[in-house]
C-alpha cells in the first residue's frame, strides 16, 4: 500500500496507510523518513517515541523510550587561525574567522583549542618605586587576562575564560543578534544548505570571499605564544557553543607554518686573533626558545678554519634569560637609577617633569612586540584630560609617544628602541601642579 507523512507538530510525525494489507501479529515493519533535520547542536540527541493506532486513534501499541545517538558537531565553514607572528616563541594577537553551519546564539560563544606548543601566556607588570609617604614597593608580578575583540559578524562585547594554558573560550556578552549561517546555507534554502555544508569547498579563494561577504565571524584574541621550534603540523580547534557550552559547530585546521627564532647576543671570539694559531675559541648565545637536553649546536667557521681535532667545554655564566624571544635579567628586574624633579612647586603651575631611569635588564623590541614605562600617582595632577604629552630630554627619541591619562593618573611612555641594561636614560614632559593643598 502507500504511506503518506504529515507533520502535527514541531516534532511529531503522523504516517497514515492507505490500500494496504494487515500486517500481522509480530512481523517486522520498517519504513524511511526523508528530509528530517538534525537539532542544531551536539550532544545526545535524546529519547525517540512510537506508536500504533488504530484509524481513530485508539493505541495499539507504544514504546516512549527508545534509545537516541549522539549529534555530531556541524562543520564550520571558511574557517582559520593566524597569529600576527609566526616566528618560535613570539607572542601576538590572534586572528580568528569562520562561518557558522548552525546559528550561534547571542548568549552563545567560541571555543579555541591552540596547537601542541602554543599556549596562552598571562603578562605580568613589573613594579618599582615608590608609595605615597615614601614606603618603598617591591618588586611584583601580577597576571593580566587576555581579551578578545570582535572584527566583525558579532555584536555586543566579548569575555575571555581560560580553560586550560591552551584552550580558551570567549563568550558573547551583551549581544542582540543570533549569527545566522550565510543565506544561501539557512535551512529555509534546502538543496544550497545541503551543498555547501558540510565540507563545500569553492573552486578559487576570491569566489570564497564573495560567497562568505557579509556572513564571516571575524575576531581578534590577545595574545598567543608560538611553540618554541620551528615546524608545521600546528592544528586549531575551534568550536562554536550554546550558552551551557554544548557545541554547535566545528572545525579542525593545519593552519601554518612556525618559522625558526632568532639567536640574541650570540659571538664567537677566538681566545688567539693570530693566523693559524691553534687556540680556544669561546661561543656564547642567548637561545631565545631553549635548548632540549638532547638537541645540538651547529657552529659553522669561516673558510680556511681547521676544525679536524675541534673538542668542546663549558665555560659560561648566565646572568640573563629570555621570554617570548625578549632578554629579561636574571634576578628580578629592578630600576637600577629612578630620578624624578619638577621645575615649579607653585600650585596649578605648568611644570616640567624630568625623570631619569636605568634598568638591571636590556629592553630589547622585536617588530612584533613592545614596551613600556609606566608614572604613576599623577591623578592629582590639575591637567584635566588625558592626552598626548611632547616629550622633552636628549633620549625622547627612544619613545614613540607619551600620553598622559586623568582616570588612572599615569603618564606612559612607549618605547620605540632597545634601551641596554644600565643605560641612564633621561627626559621631561609637562603637567599643571595640583591645587593647593592637594
Amino acid at each position: 500500500g502507500l504511506l503518506v507523512a504529515s507533520p502535527v507538530s514541531p516534532r511529531e510525525v503522523l504516517i497514515e496507510r492507505l490500500r494496504g494489507a494487515v500486517v500481522g501479529s509480530g512481523e517486522l515493519v520498517s519504513f524511511t523518513l526523508s528530509s528530517v533535520r538534525n537539532r542544531v547542536s551536539s550532544g545526545d540527541s535524546g529519547t525517540y517515541q512510537v506508536r500504533t493506532r488504530l484509524a481513530d486513534n485508539t493505541l495499539i501499541d507504544v514504546d516512549l523510550d527508545i534509545s537516541g545517538h549522539p549529534l555530531l558537531p556541524g562543520e564550520l565553514q571558511h574557517a582559520s587561525a593566524l597569529p600576527a607572528s609566526l616566528t618560535a616563541g613570539a607572542r601576538s594577537p590572534l586572528r580568528v574567522s569562520l562561518v557558522v553551519a548552525n546559528p550561534l546564539p547571542a548568549d552563545g560563544g567560541i571555543n579555541i583549542l591552540l596547537p601542541e606548543g602554543f599556549q596562552i601566556p598571562l603578562f605580568t607588570v613589573l613594579l618599582d618605586g615608590y608609595r605615597s609617604g615614601g614606603t618603598p614597593i617591591q618588586y611584583a608580578s601580577t597576571p593580566l587576562a587576555p581579551s578578545a575583540a570582535a572584527l566583525s559578524g558579532l555584536d555586543g562585547a566579548l569575555s575571555v575564560e581560560i580553560i586550560s594554558p591552551r584552550e580558551v573560550t570567549i563568550r558573547r556578552v551583551g549581544a542582540n543578534k543570533t549569527v545566522l549561517p550565510c543565506a544561501s546555507s539557512r535551512p529555509e534554502v534546502e538543496l544550497n544548505r545541503d551543498v555547501i555544508s558540510p565540507g563545500f569547498v569553492l573552486e578559487d579563494s576570491a569566489g570564497a570571499e564573495g560567497f562568505y561577504a557579509g556572513c564571516t565571524v571575524e575576531l581578534l584574541f590577545d595574545t598567543v605564544e608560538n611553540k618554541h621550534v620551528s615546524g608545521g603540523s600546528n592544528v586549531y580547534r575551534l568550536r562554536t557553543l550554546m550558552a551551557d557550552g554544548t557545541i554547535i559547530d566545528e572545525a579542525t585546521l593545519d593552519a601554518h607554518e612556525v618559522t625558526h627564532g632568532a639567536l640574541l647576543r650570540t659571538d664567537v671570539e677566538p681566545a688567539s686573533l693570530e693566523s693559524a694559531a691553534v687556540a680556544a675559541t669561546l661561543v656564547t648565545m642567548l637561545a631565545t626558545n631553549g635548548i632540549p637536553s638532547d638537541g645540538r649546536i651547529r657552529v659553522t667557521f669561516p673558510s680556511g678554519f681547521d676544525i679536524g681535532h675541534v673538542n668542546v667545554g663549558a665555560a659560561a655564566s648566565d646572568t640573563f634569560r629570555a621570554e617570548g624571544g625578549v632578554l629579561l635579567a636574571a634576578s628580578n628586574p629592578i630600576f637600577t637609577v629612578a630620578n624624578c624633579a619638577s621645575t615649579s612647586a607653585v600650585p596649578l603651575d605648568l611644570a616640567r617633569i624630568t625623570l631619569s631611569f636605568a634598568l638591571n635588564m636590556d629592553l630589547l623590541l622585536p617588530a612584533e612586540l613592545g614596551a613600556m614605562i609606566l608614572i604613576a600617582n599623577l591623578e592629582a595632577s590639575n591637567s584635566t584630560s588625558s592626552s598626548s604629552l611632547a616629550l622633552g630630554g636628549p633620549d625622547a627619541a627612544l619613545f614613540s609617544s607619551a600620553e598622559f591619562s586623568k582616570a588612572t593618573g599615569t603618564v606612559s611612555l612607549h618605547a620605540a628602541a632597545s634601551i641596554a641594561a644600565g643605560t641612564v636614560v633621561g627626559v621631561w614632559f609637562e603637567l599643571l601642579n595640583p591645587p593647593e593643598g592637594a
